[in-house]
């Protein structure tokens, strides 16, 4: 069965905003903006603009500084070789070391500053891509594996540094860098400055006729690093399966093939980066040469003294020296691109639920529910998280709704504050879609769901969270103590008192459990509570949900992996602890359906039964349907 993802109690993400600023210090670059733009940069950049400038600046003197050391040596070491006294070339010499001490100073400077101010933009990236993820989740999330998210999320973040800390402060900085050693060279000779000119624009062509097949390399490269992440992150939750199942080989014949296709692919994209290099540095070299040839045949006709032909060859070599570093970080344009696109594609994705409510719910200690005419059907983009996904092959079979039909139709439900009711229905009926808006994990298309007779829609965030939350089948634990896993559902900055815990461990009949274990609360549970049972997990998840404090409790199979006898106890527990409390809970199990004051029935997405399990035994074929067999099962088991 598919579900919402969720943390044990599945809450909105109580942002209370709907843009993927949420987080950070500012908000993304408008919609359409690309990151890779100075634009871009000037939002990602915030408060570090002014840093950013200092970086650009002294980008500019480390490469002013090095052109200057070389000029005033090549000057010095001239007029030695034309024999000037050793006394005129002490200036010189002092400041060419001068020089290479603040090119040296500025190097580093420019180094360690430019990094922060990378990280520091990398920082407030993810704060965008985390923004959007509790933006658009679940929903948005259903058709994106984990792996692939965590990529984007971490791979490609690292991918715009090499924009950020590198090609966007050269580019800043050739622009000024190059005209003023260009403007050097004029100063020794015009002429010689307006012949190399021409071959500064040629430095650029390469990268320029060679830019679509480097997009086409670095999109090749992104897509493959988070097909191959996504796998490695499957396979490492699949791990059992994988043994179990003698699936070893396969899975590490398909981690190699993916391996083999990003080697060839990086090969290829470094193949057209060194040919980028090379030809930009033969080109530059050509400068040189001319220079050379212009400058002597001043020489030679007497308009250039001899001792300036080496330093107006030294310049020459150097003005474009910041076109090479641009276009020497510039090979990695199309795999940031492609990063950039990727993350953009988050930062931007439609928002499912419009979160930016400010209504409440009345004070009181429950809440009833009711859902009035609603009708929904899964986004094509989110069909993975329908109802009973996994079963989708026999909504045939069952004449249930297609893929491009309503998962509810028309739904008019009302649950008193307070009452303990069941939903119940086969596989695709709509059982876990129901839950889901519910808790307003999506909105229905037509109609409204109301907590307290407050739609949901106009609720903050932080008041639907108090409202009512979800306890899905599948939950999730982090790799933290039980003590941690359970406070994620307070709010409060203090936690409670150890004694808090462990009633709400007791009313989920866990806490004999916790107390046996060496470090009881302290206990850690490992990844996705790998360390317990699915009945465990499920146990340990009620107890957050219940500590939590939710108004209405919505239970989807939260029991489905207990024993009877566990089951039983769980549900006597938690219906002593929430008995001011609304609780309507997805089921299949017949015990469970029978603890419940009302069953509601579903099917093909609509209400077809509503009573107690008598009389809808009495007026409803489809619920006779479903529990037949197991009330067959009872009456040929042997009594004890």
């Amino acid at each position: 069965m598919s579900h919402p993802p969720a943390t044990g109690v599945s809450h909105p993400p109580a942002t209370g905003v709907s843009n993927p600023s949420a987080t950070g210090a500012s908000n993304p670059p408008a919609t359409g903006t690309p990151l890779l733009s100075f634009d871009g940069l000037r939002v990602a950049l915030g408060p570090s603009q002014p840093l950013f400038a200092v970086c650009v600046l002294l980008n500019l003197v480390s490469a002013v500084a090095g052109a200057a050391a070389a000029a005033l040596g090549a000057w010095a070491v001239s007029r030695a070789i034309l024999g000037a006294p050793a006394d005129d070339l002490w200036l010189p010499a002092v400041l060419v070391a001068g020089c290479v001490v603040v090119r040296t100073i500025a190097v580093w400077l420019e180094a360690w500053l430019s990094h922060a101010v990378s990280f520091q933009m990398m920082a407030r990236v993810r704060g965008w891509i985390f923004a959007s993820l509790a933006r658009i989740a679940p929903a948005g999330l259903a058709r994106r594996r984990a792996g692939d998210v965590a990529t984007t999320t971490l791979t490609d973040s690292e991918a715009l540094e090499i924009f950020y800390a590198h090609t966007s402060i050269y580019i800043a900085s050739s622009v000024v860098t190059t005209p003023v050693l260009l403007a050097g060279l004029a100063v020794i000779d015009p002429a010689v400055a307006v012949a190399v000119a021409p071959v500064l624009v040629l430095a650029c062509v390469a990268p320029l006729l060679l830019r679509r097949a480097a997009i086409r390399h670095g999109q090749a490269i992104r897509e493959t690093l988070a097909e191959l992440g996504a796998e490695v992150t499957e396979n490492v939750g699949a791990v059992r399966e994988i043994v179990g199942y003698g699936l070893t080989a396969r899975r590490e014949e398909r981690i190699r093939h993916l391996d083999e296709k990003l080697g060839r692919l990086q090969v290829a994209n470094t193949r057209r980066a060194g040919l980028e290099t090379g030809v930009a540095g033969v080109v530059a070299t050509l400068g040189v040469v001319v220079a050379g040839a212009v400058g002597g045949w001043k020489v030679g006709d007497g308009s250039l003294a001899p001792e300036l032909l080496a330093p107006a060859m030294t310049l020459a070599g150097y003005a474009p020296s910041a076109l090479l570093q641009l276009i020497g970080v510039s090979r990695h344009s199309g795999t940031t691109r492609q990063a950039a696109e990727r993350i953009a594609a988050l930062l931007y994705a439609p928002t499912p639920v419009d979160r930016s409510g400010t209504g409440t719910v009345p004070d009181g200690d429950t809440v009833g529910l009711a859902a009035e005419r609603v009708s929904f059907t899964w986004p094509r983009a989110a069909n993975a998280m329908r109802d009973d996904a996994q079963d989708a092959a026999q909504a045939d079979t069952h004449a249930g709704p297609g893929p491009d039909a309503p998962t509810l139709q028309e739904i008019d439900l009302r649950i008193d504050a307070g009452e303990n009711v069941a939903i119940a229905g086969r596989s695709g009926a709509g059982k876990s879609t129901f839950a889901a808006l519910l808790a307003r994990l999506a909105d229905p298309d037509d109609g409204a769901v109301l907590a307290a007779d407050v739609d949901l829609r106009e609720l903050s965030a932080e008041s639907m969270a108090a409202a009512v939350g979800l306890v899905p089948q599948d939950v999730f634990l982090f790799h933290d103590t039980i003590r941690s896993n359970l406070l994620l559902a307070l709010t409060d900055e203090t936690p409670p008192e150890d004694e808090t815990l462990w009633r709400a461990l007791e009313t989920a009949q866990i806490d004999s459990l916790v107390r046996s274990l060496p470090a009881g609360l302290d206990t850690v549970v490992g990844e996705r509570g790998a360390t317990l049972s699915g009945g465990e997990r499920q146990r340990l998840a009620l107890a957050r949900a219940i500590l939590s404090g939710t108004r209405a409790l919505v239970l989807d199979e939260t029991v489905s992996q207990l024993d009877v006898a566990n089951e039983r106890g769980v549900r006597d527990a938690l219906a002593a602890d929430t008995s001011e409390r609304t609780t309507v809970v997805i089921a299949h199990r017949l015990s469970t359906l029978l603890g419940a004051e009302r069953i509601v029935v579903l099917d093909r997405g609509r209400v077809v039964g509503d009573g107690t399990h008598d009389q809808l035994l009495d007026s409803c074929a489809t619920y006779r349907d479903l529990v037949e067999p197991q009330l067959a099962a009872l009456r040929s088991s042997p009594r004890m």
